[in-house]
C-alpha cells in the first residue's frame, strides 16, 4: 500500500526561525527573522516543485515583512491574501511565526496517510518530536468511476471516525471548530495534519500522464487558489514531470538535506 508522508520541521533561535516541509509532491522552506513582535525579513526556498511557476513564488513572501507574529497560524493567514502566495510557503511562514511567538523553537512533525479507498476507515497518524500526537480513523469516501485524471476525484468529503473530540467532523470544516476548541499549539498540529490528509488525495492522479494536460485540468477547479494557479499564469504553467517521489518505505529520506 502506498503511504503519503509529509514532514514539517521548525528550528530556530531568538530572533530567527526556519520552517521546512517535504512530502511526495513538494520540498519548500522559509527562513524568517523577527523582533519578537513583527517579521523583519523573510526568504522562501522552492527546492522541489510540481509546477515550473512555483519557483517564482518566494518573491511574494516579501509582502509579509512588517506583519505581526500571531500565536495561531490561522490568525496570521488572515492578515494577508493567501491566494497570492504559494500555499505551502505561506503556511510555513504562519507556522514559523506562531512557534516563534510561543517560544516553541524546535518541533518536528511527521504525518502518515495510507492511500486507501472504500468504506473502511483508514488509520492516519501525526507524530510530533517522535511521539504520536494524533491517531485518527478517517473514512475516505469511495471515489467516482471514470477518468482517473478527473479533478473531481480530488473533491473532499473525508470524515474523522475516531477518536473524540474529533469524531464525526468533516475535514473540510475541521479548522473552523478547531480554532475555538483547541489551544494554539494543538491547532497548529491539526492544521498540519489536515493539510497532509487533504494533499494525499493527489496520489489518486497520475500527474505525469503524457496524454493529459494536467495544468488545464487543475486550473479548471483551482483557478485563483494560489500563486501558480492565478488565471494569468495558465499559458505559462507546465508540470515539472518526475517531481513526485514515493516515501512509502523510506520515511527517513524526508528533509534529509537538512538532517
Amino acid at each position: 500500500m502506498t503511504i503519503f508522508r509529509r514532514s514539517v520541521r521548525i528550528a530556530g533561535a531568538p530572533g530567527a526561525i526556519s520552517a521546512d516541509m517535504e512530502d511526495d509532491f513538494h520540498r519548500f522552506g522559509v527562513d524568517m527573522t523577527h523582533d519578537g513582535e513583527t517579521i523583519t525579513a523573510v526568504q522562501g526556498r522552492a527546492i522541489r516543485t510540481p509546477w515550473n511557476t512555483c519557483k517564482f513564488a518566494p518573491d511574494a513572501l516579501q509582502n509579509l515583512v512588517g506583519l505581526p507574529l500571531r500565536a495561531c497560524a490561522s490568525d496570521f493567514i488572515r492578515q494577508s491574501n493567501p491566494r497570492a502566495q504559494c500555499t505551502h510557503m505561506y503556511e510555513l511562514a504562519a507556522l514559523a511565526g506562531a512557534h516563534a511567538l510561543r517560544g516553541q523553537l524546535q518541533a518536528d512533525y511527521a504525518a502518515e496517510v495510507p492511500i486507501a479507498l472504500g468504506d473502511d476507515p483508514t488509520r492516519v497518524t501525526l507524530h510530533r518530536n517522535g511521539e504520536i500526537l494524533f491517531d485518527w480513523q478517517v473514512r475516505r469516501p469511495s471515489q467516482p468511476h471514470g477518468d482517473v485524471h478527473s479533478p473531481e476525484r480530488l473533491v473532499g468529503g473525508d470524515i474523522i471516525v475516531s477518536p473524540e473530540p474529533f469524531a464525526g467532523r468533516a475535514l473540510r470544516d475541521l479548522m473552523v471548530w478547531a480554532r475555538d476548541a483547541l489551544t494554539p499549539d494543538l491547532f497548529d498540529a491539526v492544521y498540519i495534519f489536515r493539510r497532509s490528509i487533504g494533499i494525499s488525495a493527489g496520489r489518486l492522479m497520475d500527474l505525469d500522464a503524457p496524454d493529459v494536460d494536467i495544468a488545464a485540468l487543475l486550473f479548471s477547479r483551482k483557478s485563483g487558489d494560489c500563486f501558480t494557479f492565478q488565471p494569468e499564469k495558465l499559458a505559462t504553467t507546465t508540470r515539472t514531470r518526475g517531481s513526485t517521489l514515493d516515501f512509502t518505505a523510506r520515511p527517513g529520506a524526508l528533509l534529509q538535506d537538512i538532517s
